[in-house]
């Protein structure tokens, strides 16, 4: 949810939202980033890296936001990590370092994601696992029968 001088934007104004990721580098404060079908932000999620504070990724329909998932791998108090539709690369592998507080994980429409289920085997605090339009992700569901939270 965008807010903006107290109006919930969606719909058309939403529409109207532009910008880069890297604009958001300064807010070292913020604890959740919400930012659904705004097709107009571009940018590397390079730019959140930074951003230790953060506990909730909610990305959706950002198809011109690109990068690698290990850029992530250091926001150890991210709780929801969800990425839907963005143009970003990177082994699943490079999320083990968010294991101490993940609790959700979304990831669908990454079609150069790489990797092996088993490599979320270490996400133990993981309550919601959802993935799909992963093409070049491989493994077993039986390698994530020790996460005894789903």
């Amino acid at each position: 949810q965008l807010r903006l001088n107290g109006k919930t934007l969606a719909g058309a104004d939403a529409s109207l939202i532009t910008g880069n990721l890297s604009s958001l580098k300064a807010l070292t404060q913020l604890q959740v980033l919400d930012l659904q079908w705004l097709g107009s932000i571009t940018g590397d999620i390079s730019s959140l890296e930074g951003l230790m504070q953060l506990e909730d990724i909610l990305l959706y329909g950002l198809a011109k936001v690109t990068g690698d998932l290990s850029s992530l791998q250091g926001l150890s108090e991210l709780h929801w990590l969800t990425l839907c539709g963005l143009a970003v690369t990177g082994n699943l592998s490079s999320l083990g370092g968010l294991a101490p507080a993940l609790k959700t994980l979304a990831l669908e429409g990454l079609p150069e994601v790489t990797g092996d289920l088993s490599s979320l085997g270490g996400l133990r605090r993981l309550q919601l696992l959802h993935l799909g339009g992963l093409f070049a992700v491989t493994g077993d569901l039986a390698s994530l029968r020790g996460l005894v939270g789903l």
